[in-house]
């Protein structure tokens, strides 16, 4: 792991007098690396505050005797250091300084973290899906993937609501989805603020490469037709199987008329399913495109050969 400090462009809170500070709170930052707080069973915000900023420290040394002090008191600040990342969702800064702290603690971490994400109980507010993101990239980083499981509950949790509100619309036959009034409407601002957080959900499942939720990924995708956001397409990457394939490459040409760099995202999606799943053009998978899109099929696999470029 790279060295935190002036390198990663990060500015982090002032640095002066720590020392001191950290005296006078009786945080034995400057002693020993197997000397334990003394006593201590928590930790106050200002405290904390002072271990973030020498974390990031100029003075190699410093530096050090934060990583060994996180090491050493894991039981005593790895609970406040998760609190701290959910109440500060919003504070950029902050977050960084607490997630490197909570990575340099490593897997002794993922049981508070986990608890956290658990306790979010429902997605209800964007700062809900802030705290579920800080929360998942957080385990992510820590190349943990057990929050899937808690993530996967909030997928079904949501997707239970869009189908609620797809049933009330279809009830209600004075509007619909397609209408531009119906997006202004209360339903329509909870049924967007739910597909962005079942989108969110599909990324972070991505990122910690869960094939959890895919047939709902899938579900997204459609059948190739229609344009689909970009995250879609990055997710299917990481977690796609064979039979993204078809709609991906239906759905070529259409992004091609629109976006080259859209385009290549599902080139190199469809290129990255083929190499997981081992197959060739001449799979019969492949049977039920049409001539047309067999010719999009080889654009696709152009300059490939098995997954292998020729």
């Amino acid at each position: 792991m790279d060295e935190p400090g002036g390198s990663t462009g990060v500015n982090p809170v002032a640095q002066t007098d720590s020392a001191e500070q950290a005296s006078q709170l009786n945080l034995p930052l400057w002693n020993s690396a197997n000397q334990k707080l003394d006593g201590a069973k928590t930790l106050t915000d200002s405290e904390i505050q002072i271990v973030l900023q020498n974390l990031f420290s100029e003075d190699y040394t410093t530096r050090q005797k934060i990583i060994a002090y996180l090491n050493i008191n894991q039981h005593v600040i790895t609970r406040p250091l998760v609190e701290m990342l959910v109440k500060n969702t919003t504070h950029h800064t902050l977050i960084f300084q607490v997630t490197y702290a909570l990575e340099v603690i490593g897997k002794s971490a993922v049981p508070v973290l986990l608890e956290a994400l658990a306790k979010i109980g429902e997605i209800k507010t964007p700062l809900d899906v802030a705290r579920m993101e800080n929360i998942s990239e957080t385990l992510v980083r820590i190349n943990d993937k057990s929050g899937a499981a808690v993530l996967a509950d909030y997928l079904r949790d949501i997707k239970a609501r869009i189908d609620e509100i797809n049933k009330n619309v279809n009830h209600n036959n004075s509007h619909t989805p397609q209408d531009e009034c119906w997006w202004s409407s209360d339903l329509g601002k909870k049924m967007e603020f739910y597909q962005m957080a079942r989108m969110k959900i599909h990324c972070l499942l991505g990122e910690m490469n869960s094939p959890i939720g895919f047939d709902d990924l899938l579900a997204l995708l459609g059948d190739g037709t229609k344009r689909v956001p970009g995250d879609i397409i990055e997710t299917l990457a990481k977690v796609g199987n064979k039979h993204a394939l078809i709609p991906l490459v239906r759905m070529y040409p259409v992004e091609s008329e629109i976006s080259e760099l859209g385009a290549r995202y599902i080139k190199e999606t469809c290129r990255a399913i083929i190499r997981r799943e081992k197959l060739s053009k001449s799979d019969p998978l492949f049977d039920k495109l049409t001539e047309a899109e067999k010719d999009n099929l080889s654009k696709i696999l152009s300059g490939y050969k098995n997954g292998n470029k020729t």
